[in-house]
């Protein structure tokens, strides 16, 4: 097959050179935004091949086509096709972007790459960063734009001061922050912590008692689940019995709901759980069928802040069997930039509960603000441009 590389201002200019050259029967193979060294080229590299049998001008006979494919590997022939369905995605969604920047004017103005560029370095991925550039260039195009000092009716001009600003209250409508424990309007509080292996789902746990039970002197009880991980239950054990809290081990779902009934006078129950890793997800059954049977236990997914993007979205994909009510998010001190936070909070849909920012109990824990996250993502962009504050 033949490979051949277009470089150009957009997707969809690189994409009609390439047709033209071609023909119709190229096969779009990749797209991408050019790097440092290629720039000069143009923003964008698409990639095409065409075999040289289509580039004599013969066409494949279909039947033979077929016949191959039957007689190939199906599983290899179905990830094959999905590979290839990704792929057409991509270029879908780039080319419409290109279309939508065209509409709204972000490529006459370079204030919105820089403001793509500080969303990217922060960690968001490419394809929230473009929905958030695109959400304020939509605006920026309305002439009735309001903001706090501006006559009515006045149309500011675009500047990267007024972008940030606009991108900092996009943020913040999409975020929600539910710094809460347990079912609002019910007396008693249940809350499950579900997440990974090596979370943070325990030390969470031990410093919500400590800060939501035992200071405020809540009847507080404190159940595990995990047998799965060898001492898991005897470590968070020990440290019940350090807290004078009251703990019991149930290592079956029908020994937690008898437990749970023989609790009533609680006023405040955290039930901690194993860390399902994707292999484990098959013993996760019980778990899930007695979450569903109790819609008055909350639940809360605890994801540490240091997943790359793939995986942190691999987690939030495995745990929803679980339906999770709220993010509780650990290691935020060893996080890199704020978007490994806001980037899933945002595509999840879930409300941010607590941050965990290191391993002292109870102190390095504290409620989701928005202030908080925010504030840490635009003393990036300072930094990156001191008046954009």
């Amino acid at each position: 097959m033949r490979i051949k590389s277009y470089f150009a201002p957009s997707v969809q200019e690189a994409i009609e050179r390439a047709r033209l050259e071609l023909g119709p029967e190229a096969m779009l193979m990749s797209s991408k935004k050019t790097g440092p060294e290629s720039s000069r080229l143009g923003v964008y590299e698409v990639v095409f091949g065409i075999s040289p049998e289509t580039r004599a001008g013969s066409q494949a006979d279909p039947k033979s086509v077929c016949a191959v494919a039957e007689a190939g590997d199906s599983g290899v022939v179905a990830r094959e096709l999905a590979d290839l369905r990704k792929q057409i995605e991509n270029v879908r969604r780039s080319v419409s972007r290109q279309g939508y920047s065209r509409q709204s004017g972000i490529e006459r103005h370079p204030e919105f790459a820089q403001l793509e560029e500080m969303l990217l370095a922060a960690d968001f991925s490419e394809e929230m960063a473009h929905e958030l550039i695109e959400s304020v260039a939509a605006r920026t195009a309305n002439p009735q734009l309001n903001t706090a000092h501006d006559a009515p009716g006045e149309q500011r001009p675009l500047s990267l001061e007024l972008l940030c600003t606009l991108l900092r209250q996009e943020i913040e409508r999409r975020v929600r922050m539910s710094p809460e424990l347990g079912v609002p309007d019910l007396e008693q509080r249940v809350i499950a912590f579900v997440g990974p292996s090596g979370a943070g789902k325990t030390t969470s746990l031990v410093k919500l008692a400590l800060k939501y039970g035992i200071a405020s002197r809540t009847p507080l009880q404190i159940f595990s689940t995990d047998t799965l991980r060898v001492g898991g239950s005897e470590q968070l054990g020990t440290l019940a019995r350090i807290l004078g809290v009251a703990f019991q081990a149930t290592p079956t779902m029908a020994a937690l709901e008898q437990a749970l009934e023989e609790c009533r006078s609680k006023r405040l129950i955290l039930i901690d759980t194993p860390g399902y890793g994707s292999a484990e997800m098959s013993e996760a059954g019980d778990l899930k069928a007695f979450l569903s049977k109790n819609p008055h236990v909350e639940v809360q997914l605890v994801i540490p802040a240091t997943l790359r993007a793939t995986a942190m979205a691999a987690v939030l994909a495995r745990f929803a069997i679980f339906h999770p009510s709220k993010i509780l998010f650990t290691h935020l001190d060893d996080a890199e930039a704020p978007g490994a936070v806001l980037d899933p909070a945002m595509r999840s849909g879930l409300p941010i509960s607590f941050l965990a920012t290191g391993q002292q109990i109870p102190d390095d824990l504290e409620e989701a603000s928005q202030a908080v996250l925010t504030d840490k993502l635009f003393e990036r962009v300072r930094a990156a441009a001191p008046f954009a504050a």
